[in-house]
């Protein structure tokens, strides 16, 4: 993943070009323990991209995909990708652990599920079945008393 400038915008993921202006980044203070240094230092990062943005170079079924990777804590009411990271105290490695995310994420949505092979039961097991539900039906006749008639 490269950050240069390329075709007029930002290489988020092998193949995946952005426009600068499609990336949102905004900067908070960040929880935990730093001191004084945390109150004083936006370090958390925040990254929202519009997924319609994405839309003509992944495709449809990525896009779909990608949204339910995301799942409902990470998209936003106005169909926005919304990615955070707070672990260092630097906002630089916060910013680069957002696009790691990002990146990841479209690399994961780019693949296509695998094909299910459908499979029936084989015959012996059908029969086998068969077999174990006469059984039963065997053990509760037995269980019954028997008809008397007087």
């Amino acid at each position: 993943m490269s950050n240069d400038s390329v075709r007029g915008g930002a290489e988020i993921s092998p193949g995946i070009f952005l426009p600068r202006s499609a990336l949102k980044f905004t900067f908070s203070r960040s929880s935990g323990p730093g001191g004084q240094h945390i109150n004083k230092v936006a370090t958390r990062v925040q990254l929202r991209l519009a997924l319609e943005d994405l839309e003509q170079q992944l495709g449809a079924a990525a896009i779909s995909r990608l949204k339910r990777m995301a799942g409902p804590s990470r998209m936003t009411s106005a169909g926005e990708l919304l990615l955070v990271a707070a672990e260092t105290r630097s906002q630089h490695v916060n910013r680069r652990a957002c696009l790691q995310r990002l990146s990841d994420l479209i690399v994961e949505a780019r693949k296509p599920p695998p094909r299910r092979m459908p499979t029936t039961p084989s015959k012996t097991v059908r029969q086998r079945r068969i077999d174990q539900k006469k059984y039963r039906g065997r053990i509760k006749q037995a269980r019954q008393s028997p008809d008397v008639e007087l």
